[in-house]
């Protein structure tokens, strides 16, 4: 029995070390797509107004119902204004 308790916990372990392993990736992902979206948006109000910029959001949201539109608005947006 103890050795089936043993191998228990050592697999507990292990799959603790791959969902910490996991978590950092999507982390580390999340944060870089932040970046790139936020690049991209602060070119769009740049170049193509903040008007373009929430219709673009509003159909982003449409899609994936991200709540873009919020974030562009109060962080591009309202800094132009």
């Amino acid at each position: 029995m103890r050795h089936i308790t043993e191998a228990y916990d050592l697999l507990v372990d292990e799959l603790k070390q791959k969902i910490d392993m996991l978590i950092s990736q999507m982390n580390a992902q999340s944060h870089e797509a932040t970046i790139i979206s936020g690049l991209l948006t602060r070119e769009l109000v740049r170049h193509a107004g903040k008007d373009v910029a929430m219709k673009v959001a509003r159909e982003i949201d449409k899609q994936f119902d991200a709540g873009f539109a919020e974030w562009v608005d109060v962080d591009f947006v309202d800094q132009k204004k």
